[in-house]
């Protein structure tokens, strides 16, 4: 009888052993599987990502309209102010330097002759500066803003600084080019100088810039 029962204790332990090693393997099989499903999840079929996309009622960008013909408008009096400048400075180089201009002026009398109408001329700078661009300047108005006809006014006279002043170039650097007297190099800069004024002065009279 002591040994039955001795090998039914026995024989206990060891099924308590064989169900207990069964659980822990059920275990860890379970933990294994939710590791793997931390790390690689697998997204639902049935509920796809969508992206986001404007519709009928998302409001597009705002962007100011910007009209070109009010903004050069508003910059007309720089634009006046940069020509009369220049103007002056024009006048005070042909002032400043009378024998580079006599030289220049050799060149004009070439084909300045007695029974042309050019011989009642000094040079292309009393004929096409003096008596025509720099009154057309000088009635350039001083002020901030045109009334509608004041803009066609203003329009006009630019209009006639910026082709009077395109001819005044080309005759003054063809009459330099035409004279016999040689020029120093201080000479050439001095009138280097000179049409570079006169090129600002064509630059901010060009209409098809300013409308």
């Amino acid at each position: 009888m002591p040994r039955r029962k001795a090998l039914r204790k026995n024989y206990s332990k060891k099924a308590i052993r064989r169900r207990s090693a069964t659980k822990r393997k059920r275990l860890g099989r379970g933990l294994w599987f939710t590791r793997r499903a931390k790390i690689h999840p697998v997204l639902s079929v049935s509920s796809p990502i969508v992206s986001p996309r404007l519709t009928e009622t998302t409001p597009p960008d705002f962007q100011p309209t910007i009209d070109p013909y009010e903004n050069s408008l508003s910059n007309m009096p720089t634009h006046i102010g940069i020509i009369k400048q220049s103007a002056r400075e024009l006048e005070k180089i042909y002032d400043d330097y009378p024998k580079l201009f006599n030289k220049i002026r050799d060149g004009y009398m070439k084909y300045a002759t007695e029974d042309s109408y050019l011989s009642l001329y000094n040079d292309s700078y009393t004929r096409e500066y003096e008596n025509t661009i720099k009154s057309l300047i000088e009635s350039l108005p001083d002020k901030q803003q045109y009334s509608e006809e004041e803009k066609d006014d203003v329009g006009t006279i630019l209009s006639n600084i910026y082709s009077l002043s395109r001819k005044f170039l080309e005759n003054i650097t063809l009459d330099k080019l035409e004279s016999s007297k040689s020029f120093d190099e201080a000479e050439e800069n001095i009138f280097k100088r000179f049409t570079d004024i006169l090129e600002n002065i064509i630059e901010h009279s060009n209409t098809r810039l300013l409308f």
